[in-house]
């Protein structure tokens, strides 16, 4: 399966992803033909302009150059519809920006829980594997944290992990309505 399948299996008209590093999730939204409009929020000035060059053709993607802890919020304003989320915004290494010690999923769990369609969004945390590794830049968030801000966003939604494309090994932390 491809990220593009794992995407198209939580459809709604608008994806936003945190994170566009090389450009694969938006790609990937892209394949999934699912959405009409495909949001990218990047931090690293490098990253973002190399998406900008990118995706240039195509209509229906947005790029965002911000802290996705800071201008998601400002973002989710403007959208009056359920939205899926993939939420991957965190420090890889030296090439992308950011703390290796921040919480930026945390942020933007905030951002997400004030939404006024969250009950019939879906949110994709993804990398929960890395969460706790030393080292990792997710090394000071853990799982339970998340899954339980995953259940306050939406109580009666259902939160589970789906191992995706990426198989066993990387998993991301889902929640459905």
């Amino acid at each position: 399966m491809s990220f593009g399948q794992f995407f198209s299996r939580y459809p709604n008209d608008t994806f936003i992803e945190t994170g566009s590093w090389g450009g694969g999730g938006i790609e990937s939204a892209l394949e999934a033909g699912c959405f009409k409009k495909i949001i990218s929020i990047e931090l690293c000035e490098r990253l973002f302009s190399d998406c900008l060059v990118k995706f240039k053709g195509e209509p229906c993607v947005r790029m965002v150059l911000g802290d996705s802890a800071v201008v998601l919020g400002e973002i989710l304003d403007e959208i009056k519809h359920p939205v899926t989320f993939w939420l991957d915004a965190h420090y890889s290494s030296a090439d992308t920006a950011g703390s290796p010690r921040d919480q930026t999923v945390l942020h933007e769990l905030y951002h997400v829980s004030r939404f006024e369609f969250r009950e019939k969004s879906v949110v994709i945390v993804d990398d929960i594997n890395m969460m706790g590794i030393p080292g990792s830049g997710l090394d000071n968030l853990s799982v339970d944290v998340v899954r339980e801000r995953l259940s306050a966003i939406n109580p009666l939604g259902r939160v589970f992990y789906d191992h995706g494309p990426a198989g066993p090994g990387e998993r991301s932390l889902v929640l459905a309505p």
